[in-house]
């Protein structure tokens, strides 16, 4: 089985959330991978920036999968 690749995800899903009209939330999902000092720190970046992708009312169903998916390994992750 291919472990789960958070990081590759997460740059899909900025891909998507610029495609949906969501720039703003791309680019903080992008920052926090760009500006995390650690991988913990920026797991937890990342699943802040994964949760308000969440709440846009722009997101087209495969951005909101993966956003979900996202955020669900993000958090057993950091568990």
């Amino acid at each position: 089985m291919t472990p789960y690749d958070h990081y590759s995800e997460a740059k899909k899903l900025a891909s998507l959330l610029e495609r949906d009209g969501a720039a703003t939330l791309s680019k903080d999902v992008l920052q926090a991978m760009e500006f995390g000092a650690t991988g913990t720190e920026i797991f937890m970046r990342l699943r802040v920036a994964v949760k308000n992708s969440l709440s846009s009312p722009h997101l087209l169903d495969d951005s909101r999968q993966i956003a979900k998916t996202l955020l669900t390994q993000l958090e057993q992750t950091l568990k």
